[in-house]
């Protein structure tokens, strides 16, 4: 008779725990179903010929402690520094050309953004925010 109960208690034990896998599966499941997505879109990211990094930038008339603290150059650095890279880089794309329509306009973005992301120790959401590009065209 004890290997009645016994066998009693195991299965009893053996239902409670394909009970708590089931509920665990369920749970899971309604996590699963359940989707955010935290994304920027480029509407509310604004002009991207009126952004931060251009205000920064065309701000002479401020000291150079926030350009340098964004770039690690200094002005007349970063513009002696924009006179070669204007020589090397080469826009892919653009109007006339195939292929998605390009977010930088011009090469002090395109440098900008570089430098930016280099030696600023900011996140992609700061550079998107920053440069007004949307993440899959900054990555």
């Amino acid at each position: 008779m004890s290997w009645f109960i016994l066998w009693l208690i195991a299965r009893q034990h053996r239902m409670q725990m394909s009970r708590t896998k089931l509920r665990a599966a369920i749970i899971i499941r309604k996590c699963l179903a359940i989707r955010t997505r935290n994304t920027i879109t480029t509407r509310s990211l604004g002009n991207s010929n009126n952004n931060s990094w251009y205000t920064l930038y065309n701000q002479e008339k401020t000291d150079d402690a926030s350009f340098v603290a964004s770039i690690s150059l200094t002005r007349l650095a970063f513009a002696q520094l924009l006179q070669a890279f204007k020589s090397h880089y080469i826009h892919k794309s653009g109007p006339g050309k195939r292929g998605r329509p390009r977010k930088a306009y011009d090469k002090l973005t395109v440098l900008g953004l570089l430098l930016c992301f280099y030696t600023d120790t900011s996140d992609t959401i700061s550079l998107c925010r920053k440069f007004c590009m949307p993440p899959t065209t900054l990555l």
